[in-house]
């Protein structure tokens, strides 16, 4: 059955606000980028959920790896930070989020032992687990996670934890002479490669113009992805 979208609503934008991360969304830098404003931070825990891995990638280039999303699980506990913020910048957040995605209340308690309630993004309508047939996250996007949580110098048990999951190797791509050739005819600026069109992967850079999800260019465009 599908669920319907749900996002909780916003109070006066200058009421300060909560939102729980456990992926990219921890940089505050990456945040900042995109217009979200963050007042302070602190490594908690999101209670009574666990980490799964069953979100479709948007672009073709990341194959059938999934991406992280969280779900309740009774004694289980998710890593990661909670950030303050003006409501008017969880307005701006929402805008990048991807439409499938509510926005709800959940408990978390900071690693100082704080308990607080806050915002977190769940896709509700996400492939379904199937026994084996579970879906795997890509070898970049687990690197992502691993990065992100040494960086926010979360705790050692979860960074191993997030090393241990099985993933999908990093897919080489194969280039003909004539590819090649035609990779080194042309030098980017970086005002070519954040205007919305290009992609940038390994160093490689990727037309994607004719891209037919709007959400994928607006996420993913001009952005290093390795």
């Amino acid at each position: 059955m599908t669920k319907e979208v749900f996002r909780e609503p916003l109070p006066d934008e200058e009421e300060v606000v909560r939102v729980f991360s456990f992926g990219a969304n921890m940089s505050v830098p990456s945040l900042e980028n995109r217009g979200v404003h963050v007042e302070r931070s602190e490594k908690a825990l999101l209670l009574n959920h666990r980490l799964i891995f069953n979100v479709l990638p948007s672009v073709g280039f990341e194959g059938n790896c999934a991406y992280g999303n969280v779900e309740k699980f009774e004694g289980e506990k998710v890593h990661g930070v909670v950030h303050w913020m003006k409501s008017k910048s969880l307005a701006r957040l929402d805008t990048f989020e991807g439409p499938g995605y509510s926005r709800l209340i959940a408990n978390a308690q900071t690693y100082d032992g704080e308990l607080v309630s806050c915002h977190i993004y769940i896709l509700l309508n996400a492939v379904e687990h199937q026994g084996s047939t579970e879906l795997l996250p890509g070898e970049r996007y687990i690197k992502v996670l691993v990065r992100g949580a040494v960086e926010a110098n979360l705790k050692e048990e979860w960074i191993e934890k997030l090393k241990s999951y099985s993933f999908v190797p990093f897919q080489k791509l194969q280039w003909t002479q004539n590819q090649l050739n035609d990779l080194k005819s042309k030098t980017f600026l970086k005002d070519e490669i954040t205007n919305g069109d290009y992609l940038v992967v390994n160093g490689v850079v990727f037309d994607i113009r004719d891209e037919p999800n709007p959400f994928a260019k607006k996420n993913y465009s001009g952005e290093p992805w390795c």
